[in-house]
């Protein structure tokens, strides 16, 4: 069984993370878009089993393309918002670039979580 949800873009690593360890308050603002934004779409989560993660990325037009500096706050506020238990649990995960916005506030990640199979 497959949840999807659709989250806002998150920051950048550097704007996440104060000297790649101390969450800013960027950070901490974006964990709370992530909850409410899961309390929204009703999603329940809390998993503890290994779990699969399609994420789209929908940039802005003038959006940094780099997918891979989103994905540690992306998985950080998943994990603040009981998503699942540790990001640890995550083994597998697809990172698409998908389409392409007028502004930042319309950027978003479209995330399909799913038990992960071998």
């Amino acid at each position: 069984m497959s949840q999807i949800i659709k989250l806002p873009l998150p920051p950048s690593f550097n704007r996440y993370y104060a000297r790649g360890k101390f969450i800013t308050k960027i950070g901490k603002e974006y964990r709370m878009q992530v909850i409410t934004a899961i309390n929204r779409q009703n999603a329940v989560f809390k998993a503890n089993i290994p779990l699969s993660l399609e994420i789209v990325v929908n940039y802005p037009e003038d959006g940094d393309l780099d997918n891979f500096t989103n994905t540690k706050g992306l998985f950080d506020a998943l994990t603040h918002a009981n998503v699942w238990q540790d990001d640890k649990l995550i083994k597998q995960f697809l990172v698409t670039t998908g389409i392409h916005c007028k502004k930042r506030e319309e950027g978003s990640i479209l995330l399909t979580i799913k038990p992960y199979e071998q």
